[in-house]
Formats: C-alpha cells, structure tokens, sequence
C-alpha cells in the first residue's frame, strides 16, 4: 500500500510501527500540516527529501526512531514548520536545518546533523537539547556547537541533556545573555556541574526555575563541587526562585555540594524540591543525612525544603 500516496489530501499523518516504507520519489503533499513518525523504516533513491516542496504548510515535524536508508540530502528548511522534535534514529544523509519560524525544536542524539544549521531562531521559545556522542568533539565542532546555541537568543525554556554540556565546556566560550529566559533545565556528570555551572547561570539573568538531574556515579563519592566565589550570578540575587533537584542521592557529596551553594546564594528563592532517588522514603534517611540537609544556611529565610 502507498501509505503516502493514498495520504495526499491529509492535514494530519501520523505513522507509528514497525514498517518499511518507500519514500516516493517527487513526494507531495500539499495540505500536510501534521507529520509524526515513529519508530519506522524509509527507503529512498538518493534523490533526496527536501521539505518546503514536499510538505509546503507542515508546521509540526516528529521523526523519532526512524531509521532512512538511500534517501540522499535531507532539507528540513521550511518557513511553515513551528514545531521540530527530531529523536533518535538513523538519518542516513546529510542534514541541513534552516527553518526561520520554529518556535520549539527538540533533538536527541549526534552533535552533528546540528552543525549545517544557519538558523538565526528569531522565534524560538523553546529547546531541549540531548546530545550524545561517544567521542569528545573536537575543538572546531564545539565551537560550531556554541554559536548554534548562540543563535537562540530569545528561548524562555531551555533544557540541556546527556553531552550538551560537555559541548559547551569543550567550546570554552562565554555564551550570550538568554535575557528572556526563565526555566533551566540540566543534566550532566558532577565534574561539569562544577566547571560550568555558574557560566550558565550568569546567562541567564532572569531565571526564575532551575531544575537539575543528578547522575550516580561512584566515582564520585568522595568528590566535591568548588564554585566561585568571586561574583554571584544576578539570577541568584533577584529572580530564581524555585529549583528542583532530581535523581538526588544520599552518598554522593556532591549532590549536597549543588543544594548548599544554591541556598547559600539564592536571595529570593521560595522552594527547593529534592527528588530522592531511592525507593527509601526521606523520614527514613540516616539522621546524619537530615541533619546535613537543615544545617546548611539558607540566603534567603523563606525558602521551604521539600523532600520527595
């Protein structure tokens, strides 16, 4: 069955399942707003898939765990499309990203599809980042990666997953001010927390939401964070005022390294949510353990601690 071709008339496709599908050469469909797929197989012919042609009103992309075969140059170029959330799976060709209008993008997965981005992302809100890479990117790739993250200037929510941090890190360049961002969110391995924490922080003047994703590593036990305390990030003195810290555990130190700079410091915050990672209730932790917790001063005397 043609599964495209008897969806020509459609406004919404949303294809799900473990297929095979011929990508039609001269692919049209001219009245698709709503285009999802997942978990699929596309067979083309080289020729390529360019979106603005194929596609002319898609506004909302979702290609998740789609494996594309022979398909050639991949154009997700589109001045329509508002919405990209683009997962893991194999894209077998080149990409290149250039749509003007996206107000969301998601992405899972190589720093490099990334990279043939020119977008300058005047309208972007909102972006979540989880890159993966089994290698560290070599200097020049981190420094692409860093001006693409610098292109989105007017985000209000960013989260920044698996090795995005590390990108940024390697780069070694200060970002821009995010002056519109309000909701942070973070996870990466103790070691980055440490080194690129409060450059991040410092970007963003206005954030009002921090949450953190703790990892478990054992190796880091008896290991520290140590921040600056040369300048306090402005958010920190008037804006933040909420963080949650997921995936929180009772060995690692640095876990309770993250909770005391930031009641240490944080002037206006209203409410600490800790996510303990154990199937053992908080008022069953060790006494040592609370007593670490209520010990440490808190900037500002309002702030509640919850223990989740």
């Amino acid at each position: 069955m043609d599964v495209f071709g008897a969806s020509a008339r459609c406004s919404v496709l949303k294809l799900h399942g473990w297929l095979g599908l011929k990508l039609p050469k001269g692919l049209c469909l001219p009245n698709l707003k709503v285009l999802h797929l997942h978990t699929l197989t596309l067979l083309g012919d080289n020729t390529g898939w360019l979106l603005s042609s194929s596609c002319p009103l898609l506004d909302d992309l979702v290609i998740d765990g789609v494996e594309l075969f022979d398909v050639g140059l991949i154009d997700f170029s589109s001045p329509s499309l508002t919405r990209l959330a683009w997962g893991q799976g194999s894209l077998g060709g080149k990409v290149v990203l250039n749509s003007p209008n996206l107000e969301y993008l998601e992405y899972a997965g190589d720093l490099y599809p990334l990279l043939s981005s020119n977008c300058k992302f005047k309208f972007l809100l909102k972006a979540i980042l989880a890159l993966e890479n089994k290698n560290m990117p070599h200097e020049h790739d981190a420094n692409q990666f860093c001006q693409f993250i610098s292109e989105m200037r007017n985000l209000e929510f960013f989260g920044l997953f698996g090795d995005s941090l590390q990108c940024l890190y390697q780069a070694g360049h200060l970002l821009p001010e995010f002056i519109n961002l309000t909701r942070l969110e973070l996870s990466t391995t103790r070691d980055l927390y440490s080194k690129y924490f409060e450059t991040l922080l410092k970007s963003t003047p206005n954030l009002k939401v921090l949450v953190c994703y703790l990892s478990p590593l054992k190796m880091y036990d008896d290991m520290h964070l140590h921040f600056s305390a040369k300048e306090r990030p402005l958010c920190l003195n008037q804006y933040l005022r909420e963080v949650e810290i997921k995936s929180f555990f009772i060995i690692p130190n640095y876990g309770f390294d993250l909770v005391r700079y930031l009641l240490k410091h944080g002037a206006v915050l209203q409410k600490m949510s800790i996510h303990v990672a154990t199937t053992e209730m908080p008022e069953n932790w060790s006494s040592s353990a609370r007593e670490k917790l209520n010990k440490f001063s808190k900037c500002s005397k309002n702030c509640k601690i919850m223990l989740i």
